[in-house]
């Protein structure tokens, strides 16, 4: 069974069912280095969330300066990697 748990996660790793397949690797406890591909939809997902609100409007509800989403990456160059090409996207570098 566990070749059929592992062959279903990496048919669930596509952005829109990535969260399914992280839910199911932990509830598995299987090991999240076994599936970079969905290791890296997640951290894209997750980065595009918080680097979204940095965008926004200071006045808008969800708006978080660069500085704290830049905290909450540290330590996680993979993430702080999305944050600095978006910054450059937006920079027209």
């Amino acid at each position: 069974m566990p070749d059929l748990k592992e062959r279903l996660i990496r048919g669930l790793s596509r952005p829109q069912h990535s969260k399914t397949a992280a839910q199911l690797v932990k509830d598995y406890k299987l090991n999240p280095d076994d599936f970079p591909e969905l290791q890296n939809l997640v951290s894209i997902t997750s980065s595009n969330y918080f680097i979204k609100r940095a965008f926004k409007s200071p006045s808008h509800a969800e708006y978080m300066p660069l500085h704290k989403i830049e905290d909450l990456f540290s330590g996680n160059p993979r993430m702080l990697l999305f944050l600095v090409e978006e910054l450059m996207q937006k920079a027209n570098l």
